[in-house]
């Protein structure tokens, strides 16, 4: 009997106490002593570079709040909030926030501060956190600008993650200016025309501004004495990227050019010719293809003329080769190849058809591309270096040629019958740049 009385005693208490705890509870909500609001481990807190869970916002690193009251975060720098990310930015005594921050693309470090309001009452410290940097790149788009002899004006693009600036070095650097169109891009250009009986050469500096102006870029300036020369900057083609060996998808053929570009006098009897930014490519799949140059009136009466230009064979973003490693070069129209270079052996025929479209067959050079002549992705990342190679260089001396004459350039071994299809289905493309006529 004693026991039972215990237990019916001890369940009135709790009956009594419950009321007494409902009231604990309410007082407890009131915001009693001086306040307070911190951040466990936040001090000095950096974020790496590459950005923190940027792609679902929902595993941020946690952080303990610990606060008596209602407390808001908010950024002191608008601009800090788009790339930095706080969750949530308000509550109420302790509980977990989570950051988030994007990719810093750029190589200075970025800071981002919030000021903190506990019961509406804006507090004396402050949430700071930064993100590292991350590398500081400049590349431009060549190795080296040509203009004309009659002057003109290049476009470069730069390609860069802090701001750089321009100028022109060089004995001959008064002829010369270079500019900044916008972030992406410069120009070089002179009034002048070049009388002077030898090509004239200055230097490019693209360079980095302020703790960056150690980084620096070097550009080949030279003005041809040459009749005639042709680098292909009427053929832009943005979407193809800085990458030469790459083209996106880009490649442009004849039947989407502009009159523009057509009036430049470039044709093919193939359908295989295309562009990427400023330079050309002739061949596709297994067709070689082909290009010929504009009749070039400069030249006047039958002359002997040096031709050269800069080739390289085609290879993957994989840094593989095509089968062939050959292409043919003839002149359609008066003149006899005498002379070529290394690369070169005279005596071969190339078939072609003439302006009436007649078939015909001209004598020819065959050239072999050695294993240094090649858009290789694992030699020049940017294909900008690789077209300065003494391996990319090719020439021809020709007899007699005139002002109606033109160049032929054919890729690979295939025959005129289908259009310089390789019967094996092998590739044989080729890049090509930098087309020059000099007279003796």
């Amino acid at each position: 009997m004693k026991t039972k009385y215990s237990s019916i005693l001890y369940l009135l208490t709790l009956v009594f106490m419950v009321p007494g705890l409902s009231g604990c509870d309410d007082k407890e909500d009131e915001f009693t002593g001086e306040p307070f609001f911190s951040v466990e481990n936040l001090d000095n807190l950096v974020l790496p570079q590459g950005g923190v869970d940027v792609s679902t916002f929902s595993k941020g690193k946690k952080y303990v709040v610990r606060a008596n009251g209602k407390w808001q975060l908010i950024p002191t720098d608008k601009t800090g909030m788009d790339w930095a990310k706080i969750f949530p930015m308000e509550g109420e005594h302790d509980g977990l926030i989570r950051i988030y921050c994007e990719e810093n693309m750029s190589p200075l470090e970025r800071v981002a501060s919030y000021k903190i309001l506990l019961n509406g009452v804006e507090q004396p410290q402050t949430i700071e956190f930064s993100q590292t940097g991350c590398e500081p790149y400049l590349n431009v788009s060549t190795a080296q600008v040509t203009l004309k002899r009659k002057g003109g004006e290049v476009s470069i693009t730069v390609d860069a993650n802090f701001e750089w600036e321009c100028a022109i070095e060089g004995e001959n650097a008064s002829r010369f200016r270079a500019e900044a169109k916008s972030d992406t891009e410069l120009s070089i250009n002179t009034d002048m025309v070049n009388a002077s009986g030898e090509d004239i050469s200055a230097e490019l500096i693209v360079k980095g501004k302020g703790e960056f102006a150690n980084i620096e870029k070097r550009v080949d300036i030279v003005q041809l004495y040459a009749t005639f020369f042709d680098d292909f900057s009427w053929l832009p083609n943005p979407k193809a990227g800085i990458l030469g060996w790459n083209a996106n998808g880009a490649e442009a053929g004849m039947s989407s050019w502009t009159e523009e570009q057509i009036a430049h006098g470039w044709t093919s009897i193939s359908t295989w010719f295309y562009y990427r930014d400023k330079f050309v490519k002739f061949g596709k799949g297994g067709y070689g293809g082909d290009a010929c140059s504009p009749a070039v009136p400069e030249i006047g009466g039958p002359s002997n003329v040096t031709v050269s230009w800069s080739a390289l064979g085609y290879a993957t973003g994989k840094n593989v080769k095509d089968q062939h490693d050959m292409f043919y070069v003839a002149v359609l129209g008066p003149g006899k190849i005498i002379r070529c270079s290394a690369q070169g052996a005279l005596g071969h025929a190339m078939p072609y058809r003439d302006a009436s479209g007649r078939n015909v067959t001209l004598e020819a050079v065959r050239f072999t591309l050695d294993e240094n002549a090649w858009m290789l992705k694992s030699v020049d990342p940017t294909a900008t270096v690789i077209w300065q190679t003494p391996s990319a260089q090719f020439s021809i001396d020709v007899e007699g040629m005139d002002g109606t004459s033109r160049v032929v350039f054919v890729a690979g071994p295939g025959t005129l019958d289908n259009l310089y299809q390789d019967p094996n289905g092998w590739n044989s493309r080729l890049f090509m740049d930098n087309f020059k006529i000099i007279v003796n």
